[in-house]
């Protein structure tokens, strides 16, 4: 929550900076369509494959009855319509410095960005003060924040009939854009392409604000108590209206109204110690408590049959629904961590947390999440400098348990009622949810080990590092019998481990060159497996992705083809149960979306 960056220096005069830059994009590739003449012609040899009359071919003189022959037809474009090089500006100006007790940094923001397809655009407004002022010797208080303003226009996803780039891709390259009369002439099930680009209003407004107040008071040189409130508003305001121009908003127009409401309440305290036994010891410990209050708000509106193109607001419309939902969970927090150094070259790491979440029972609020790590900087050892090899050579290990809560609703432990359960025009509740006061937190149990080398003079840095994490008591909707009323439940049921090798190769080639140039290379091997289940959960669009007990995540649930019919040139599938038929009872697991390497290398 706290905002480090770019502060003022004490004693610093002020110093004005403008940073500014332009950019342009464009699609790296496009479609490549057929042209009207060559879709004429092959339409021609489909039908006659399909045993057409020849006489009778679609794109065949009109005077005989034909759509006009293949090389008489034209070529609309609608890709170039859609696609355009998108112009990115960027403009910050700040001002920093400060005296010995006050330094301050002013900084504003522009950034406007358009995108490749049309008629998607984006712009952000944006304002931080940071400020710190030591009161006297040992008080010393700041504040940082940053406001941020956005504004967007998306289109539909692309993945969907009413997408610009669908709607452009997929109507044929020989029909016209525009209707005898001038009006957006329309194919099938997709929408004129124009239409969405001329047309789609889909306006969303974000306002975010990140605040943060903190006090230092040193008590002693090396001891020191600090207190930080914090907010985080986060508001985003999204109207939609769609016209009589697209298929969306027909045959009355459409629009809808989404707004959404995060706000985040923190306040820290720490005290921190640091001391120097020596020349060979070093002790840093820090002990802490947060106390966090998170809240959300959602409201939509939608209406429909609007008068005219000309009053979009959802006041206008015949019909208006909507609905709102609040919610909020706390979280408090206490936490200890202590770092032991000897020469530079052991180090012990300590860390203890105890966090208790409003989203559990309450006999089960609490988890305990302890941690130790180990170091040591192996090159410094006399057998190793003698080698003459190592620039670094470190060693390291660790082991540890985390906790997680997210993926369920703040609520997700208490039994629950809804309202708006209507019996015979009287209001009424229904139940909505089954209680779990048991429920508690997902917790991570991992130890890792690696090592960090450097050769050559730095030019050569490797990590390698190998982990196992054994994920237990997992958040999922556990199924239960539907003649209670309810299919599922919310519980701690389930375990996945991930075991794997990480491996990264940095090459810098000039290191002590004006001009720096590096390379970085990674590769990571990762061996999922579901361990415990109480039962195999589909997912994913046709429920193609399935968890089951033994098996990884991601793994596909299909159907298994054996062959192509050379008869009739059908896709035949395994038939599992023997029985004559191809049933949903014939799915399996047939390989999974888990990659067996993944990582990057560096581009020539």
């Amino acid at each position: 929550m706290l905002i480090r960056t770019k502060r003022g220096k004490a004693g610093e005069k002020t110093r004005i900076t403008l940073d500014t830059y332009q950019a342009w994009s464009e699609a790296p590739k496009k479609y490549k369509l057929v042209s009207g003449p060559e879709l004429a012609t092959l339409e021609n040899e489909r039908f006659l494959n399909d045993g057409g009359n020849p006489s009778l071919l679609p794109y065949r003189p009109v005077a005989e009855g034909g759509r006009g022959l293949p090389e008489e037809q034209q070529t609309y474009d609608r890709l170039s319509d859609v696609f355009r090089t998108a112009r990115t500006q960027s403009y910050e100006v700040s001002a920093a410095g400060g005296s010995d007790k006050t330094q301050f940094y002013i900084g504003a923001g522009y950034f406007d960005q358009e995108s490749i397809a049309r008629p998607s655009k984006f712009n952000r407004f944006s304002l931080r003060v940071n400020l710190d002022n030591s009161v006297t010797d040992k008080v010393r208080i700041g504040t940082s924040t940053a406001l941020t303003r956005t504004q967007r226009n998306v289109s539909s996803n692309d993945n969907n009939p009413v997408g610009v780039i669908n709607s452009a891709l997929f109507p044929r390259t020989n029909l016209p854009v525009y209707n005898p009369d001038g009006s957006y002439a329309k194919y099938g099930s997709f929408d004129n392409h124009q239409a969405l680009i001329d047309n789609l209003d889909n306006d969303a407004v974000g306002t975010r604000v990140i605040s943060n107040v903190y006090g230092e008071y040193r008590i002693q040189p090396n001891l020191t108590l600090r207190s930080s409130w914090s907010i985080d508003f986060n508001d985003m305001y999204e109207n939609n209206f769609n016209n009589t121009l697209i298929l969306a908003g027909q045959p009355r127009g459409t629009a809808s109204s989404f707004l959404s409401r995060d706000i985040t309440l923190l306040n820290e305290q720490t005290l921190n110690y640091s001391v120097n036994l020596g020349e060979n010891h070093f002790i840093q410990a820090l002990v802490g408590n947060t106390l966090q209050r998170n809240t959300f708000q959602r409201t939509t509106l939608a209406g429909q049959q609007f008068p005219g193109n000309d009053l979009p607001t959802i006041a206008s419309s015949a019909t208006q629904t909507g609905s709102s939902a609040r919610s909020q969970a706390g979280l408090v927090s206490f936490f200890g961590k202590a770092t032991y150094s000897f020469k530079e070259r052991y180090t012990a790491d300590v860390s203890v947390r105890a966090d208790a979440s409003s989203r559990f029972g309450a006999d089960n609020r609490w988890g305990y999440f302890p941690a130790v790590g180990l170091g040591w900087r192996l090159g410094e050892e006399s057998f190793i400098k003698d080698l003459n090899v190592f620039d670094e050579l470190k060693l390291r290990a660790s082991v540890g348990r985390t906790g997680n809560q997210a993926g369920i609703s703040d609520f997700a432990s208490l039994g629950l009622v809804q309202g708006g359960a209507n019996y015979l025009d009287l209001p009424g509740t229904t139940p909505l949810q089954l209680a779990n006061p048991n429920l508690s937190w997902e917790s991570t149990e991992q130890w890792n080990v690696g090592v960090d080398a450097a050769v050559l003079q730095n030019r050569v840095i490797l990590e390698l590092n190998y982990y196992d994490k054994y994920t237990s008591g997992l958040l999922l909707n556990v199924p239960v019998p539907r003649k209670i009323g309810f299919s599922s439940v919310v519980e701690n049921y389930g375990a996945v481990s991930n075991k794997g090798v990480e491996l990264q190769v940095t090459t810098n080639w000039l290191p002590k060159s004006v001009v720096q140039w590096s390379t970085t290379f990674n590769i990571a091997r990762n061996v999922n497996k579901v361990e415990k289940l109480a039962a195999p959960i589909t997912a994913g669009s046709r429920d193609i992705f399935r968890l089951e007990e033994g098996q990884s995540l991601y793994s596909f649930w299909l159907y298994k083809q054996t062959r192509v019919n050379p008869e009739s040139g059908d896709a035949e599938y395994e038939d599992v149960n023997g029985d004559g038929a191809i049933t949903v009872a014939d799915r399996q697991l047939v390989g999974t979306a888990w990659p067996d390497f993944f990582g990057a290398s560096p581009t020539p």
